[in-house]
């Protein structure tokens, strides 16, 4: 367990970015496979090339403010049962704050994710591939291209979530076959996408494929 008094007071990472040293990319914290049960509470990541990475089972984001990390803020790999509350993701300086790939068991409540450029060309608020059992409950989501960006299969279930700024004519997307979509999913995933609001929305900002 790893916790904060709180995040403006405890800072992990360098007050500017560097993404690699020593010909190594840099991260914030990083567990070994086959570890289990990490808790993260109550701190900031920031400016490295990966902020929080979890390759164990049973872990815990809490609290926390995770930004400007390079390739992902978040990233959770080949793990299970992994759950994110009341954390905050101002912003990559990449293409995605959270990165999921063969996870079973990804649980998001109450994070918020705003970007402050609408509709950033190829940055996802978040990019799950494979991944099973996803939930994101109560989550804001504002300023991203794709906001919940699920493909190559998997489950989920997002709900009671917010989009923001989804305004007629904001933003163009670099890639013919995303677009700029609140959610996206792809082939073989199947999920339920029950009582989101979308707000200033125009006709092509939710589709679900």
């Amino acid at each position: 367990t790893l916790i904060g008094v709180d995040v403006d007071s405890v800072t992990i990472g360098p007050a500017s970015p560097v993404d690699f040293m020593n010909d190594l990319a840099t991260g914030g914290i990083l567990t070994d496979e086959g570890g289990t049960g990490l808790r993260v509470e109550g701190l900031t990541v920031e400016n490295l090339r990966f902020g929080v990475t979890l390759e164990q089972d049973s872990g815990a984001v809490v609290g926390c403010i995770l930004r400007d990390c390079k390739t992902a803020d978040l990233a959770v790999v080949e793990s299970s049962d992994l759950r994110v509350e009341d954390t905050r993701f101002p912003g990559p300086r990449g293409n995605q704050a959270v990165i999921g790939q063969f996870v079973d068991g990804l649980i998001f409540k109450r994070c918020s994710f705003e970007w402050a450029t609408p509709h950033s060309e190829l940055v996802e608020a978040m990019t799950l591939a494979a991944c099973n059992n996803v939930e994101v409950d109560s989550c804001v989501f504002e300023g991203y291209r794709a906001s919940v960006f699920m493909w190559a299969g998997g489950s989920g279930t997002i709900t009671n979530n917010e989009f923001r700024g989804w305004a007629d004519g904001i933003g163009s997307a670099g890639s013919a076959s995303l677009g700029v979509q609140a959610i996206h999913t792809d082939a073989g995933v199947v999920a339920d996408f029950s009582n989101n609001v979308v707000n200033e929305h125009h006709e092509n900002s939710l589709v679900f494929r």
